[in-house]
């Protein structure tokens, strides 16, 4: 056996060790394959599934064979590649899905265009024909190459490599080489979110697909003091007022905390606390905790801009870059944290923000968390089994001139309290990810399919196509379905088909389904469509039992059908006229061989759902209301859609749902674009003027 086997296995062995992580071996096999291309592909599937480390070269090669329905999620899992990849001959998948590659180590080089290169991609278009060829390739992740070159040769169709900072990640040692690969002109911008300076570096066209570069804002600058963080929890140590004396010392005049910020303990009613000394930290790369806070009335840090959630902190089974508990006093009612002010904060990177038993806190449930999360998960409002409540609502109302959007958003009750809402034309709303077409068809097992759904539509608020939720039916297989709880736009349709193993499709958020394309089923062209959700055993049917969708304002095109739902409760108290505009005819309950379209024995809607004598709702909790404003009798051409009597009392044709006024700066929601506080059909022609989800942004010149 050869040095270099000996040193494989034994790597192999530690890597096996190492708890999560699966080592395979990689090829060398350059362009050559062997058996035919179906073979080919199913035998990289193999290798690679679930696979993290590879020792060895990782070719992706042949993806070529256009009665194939390929499927390249099995490389989401790789971290890491000794040797060198190379990507060629791909021309029937737009992406390559390498978000978890952080390194790649060059051991063994591919030589390309005279390079010995560490990363090779060529080949991957297919002449004029514009719906093939490779598009992305998403490496997110990556930020080292140790050895070698890279290398770019005929890929006519290929996106974003030429906005990427080589330089960064080789070292400076080579930067890229582009040969023959212009910029096609169906690339979209990066997202604003991905602007460093004047500068745009991504794979992708979304915001998580944004080239980690670090910049003037996520390192200490000259002018910065950088202090250390601590790793403390809900513990300390000597007195109180000796533990507050060290929190002053450690933050006096600091702008930069390397870990976390933990503020807690400041509960001695003997100390004189100032809390000044926070107004000037504006960057935390851990996580910030405020926690056991009686004789403190607010939480200074009004110039913290980033918290970056490096490290997280546990708690209540979450892992928090924003942890705030526990700031009352049990023993004196009227004692507890009041006001968090947070005034600056625009940025959480990581993790999730929970709040627990804070019950004097105000003003927090104002905020729009979005702006600040990215979309990327919400923020937990949780009480105790004792009822002390997650924070106040019995606070004074924000200032009037934090009013943004028709709703009032501050950290106090003051004007210089308002949160900093983000700006339409420059800021990044939406987390944007591509839907499928697929149907009732799905591939590889049930458990792979839902695991692709999930890792697919996590974090995401705009799906470009069509949102599919299909073949969750696997009794093997726990589901959660919370990863669609973001979802707030669809361009395409939804279909919810052959779900008979959970009880609830929670989209919470869906705003709008545009329906730009429709699903095709009894000779209708649906944009909703949800089928054959239920199963049958000896006690009778189990299924779908709530369709949670109490944010649906908007079905623009497109008819919407259920069919065989026997479980499904809900759906028939909907006013969907007030979705669909009033179009003719618009729903279709459809009972075929004997099962019916929904069911009869449900609960009813809680009392606070009723509008004018009727009761509607989603689901059995009163969050799931469907929000039906008093009818107006709006003139034939304009059904639903008014604002006043008579023709002049039509919304615009670019308002979703209704309106307040005549113009579309008026418009409740958009159908399609938003710039600035108006609803176009389209975003401006200007080169400095893109779309990011519904948002028309503008990149400074």
């Amino acid at each position: 056996m050869t040095v270099w086997w000996i040193w494989v296995l034994l790597w192999c062995f530690y890597m096996r060790g190492r708890q999560g992580q699966k080592v395979c071996i990689g090829t060398d096999q350059g362009f050559s394959y062997t058996g035919d291309l179906l073979q080919h592909y199913e035998r990289l599937q193999r290798r690679y599934a679930d696979c993290t480390h590879v020792s060895g070269n990782l070719e992706i090669t042949h993806i070529s064979d256009p009665n194939i329905g390929y499927n390249l999620t099995f490389l989401q899992t790789i971290q890491y590649v000794t040797g060198y990849v190379l990507i060629g001959l791909v021309t029937e998948v737009k992406i390559i899905p390498l978000d978890r590659l952080q390194v790649i180590r060059g051991d063994a080089t591919f030589n390309l265009l005279g390079k010995r290169c560490s990363l090779a991609v060529t080949l991957t278009s297919t002449g004029n024909d514009t719906k093939r060829g490779l598009r992305e390739i998403h490496l997110p992740a990556l930020t080292e190459i140790i050895r070698g070159n890279v290398a770019f040769f005929h890929n006519a169709d290929l996106c974003y490599v030429d906005t990427v900072l080589w330089s960064a990640i080789t070292g400076d040692k080579n930067d890229a080489v582009f040969t023959k690969t212009g910029s096609s002109p169906l690339c979209k911008p990066c997202s604003v979110s991905c602007y460093y300076g004047n500068v745009s570096r991504c794979w992708g066209p979304s915001r998580n697909l944004c080239q980690k570069v670090e910049d003037e804002n996520t390192e200490p600058t000259e002018k910065d003091k950088v202090c250390s963080g601590t790793q403390m929890g809900f513990s300390y140590s000597g007195s109180l007022e000796r533990h507050y004396q060290r929190l002053r010392h450690r933050y006096t005049d600091c702008t930069y905390i390397r870990g976390n910020l933990e503020l807690t303990h400041l509960r001695d009613p003997r100390v004189q606390y100032d809390l000044s000394f926070l107004k000037t930290i504006r960057y935390v790369t851990g996580y910030v905790l405020v926690a056991m806070i009686t004789r403190v009335p607010a939480i200074p840090l009004d110039s913290l801009q980033t918290i970056r959630g490096d490290e997280l902190f546990p708690l209540l089974r979450s892992e928090c870059s924003l942890a705030v508990a526990l700031n009352y006093d049990d023993h004196d009612g009227k004692r507890g944290l009041r006001e968090l002010r947070l005034l600056s904060l625009t940025d959480i990177s990581h993790g999730e923000v929970v709040f627990v038993e804070n019950p004097h806190l105000c003003y927090v449930n104002t905020i729009n968390w979005d702006d600040v999360i990215g979309g990327k998960t919400k923020p937990r409002f949780t009480e105790n089994h004792s009822g002390i409540p997650a924070f106040s609502e019995t606070c004074k109302p924000c200032s009037p001139s934090c009013q943004n959007d028709k709703t009032r958003r501050c950290w106090g009750h003051l004007n210089k309290h308002c949160q900093k809402v983000a700006d339409y034309d420059n800021n990044f709303i939406d987390n944007e990810c591509h839907g499928t077409n697929m149907g009732l068809s799905y591939v590889g097992s049930l458990q792979k399919h839902y695991d692709w759904m999930k890792s697919h539509y996590r974090y995401c608020t705009y799906v470009h196509g069509n949102l599919e939720i299909t073949h969750l039916r696997d009794p093997a297989i726990h589901y959660d379905l919370s990863f669609l709880e973001h979802i707030r736009y669809v361009t395409g349709y939804v279909l919810i088909a052959l779900i008979s193993h959970v009880e609830v499709v929670p989209l919470t958020r869906l705003e709008i389904i545009r329906g730009n394309t429709t699903f095709d089923l009894f000779n209708d062209r649906s944009s909703l469509a949800v089928l054959v959700t239920y199963s049958r055993n000896e006690k009778g049917y189990f299924g779908l039992v709530e369709l949670q969708m109490p944010a649906l304002k908007e079905i623009s095109r497109g008819r919407i059908i259920f069919s065989q739902n026997p479980t499904l409760c809900y759906v028939h108290t909907i006013h969907w006229d007030s979705i669909t505009g009033g179009r003719y005819a618009a729903v279709t309950m459809d009972t075929s061989d004997g099962v019916t379209a929904f069911s009869q024995k449900c609960d009813v809607c809680p009392s606070v759902c009723e509008v004018e004598g009727v009761k509607r709702c989603w689901g059995q909790s009163t969050r799931l209301c469907q929000r039906v404003l008093p009818s107006k009798k709006c003139h034939t051409s304009c059904p639903q859609r008014c604002f006043a009597l008579g023709l002049l009392g039509c919304c615009r044709s670019q308002c979703a749902s209704t309106c307040d006024g005549p113009t579309t700066n008026d418009c409740k929601l958009c159908k399609d674009y938003r710039f600035g506080h108006q609803c176009l059909s389209s975003c401006p022609y200007d080169r400095h003027t893109f779309p990011v989800g519904q948002i028309c942004a503008v990149v400074p010149p």
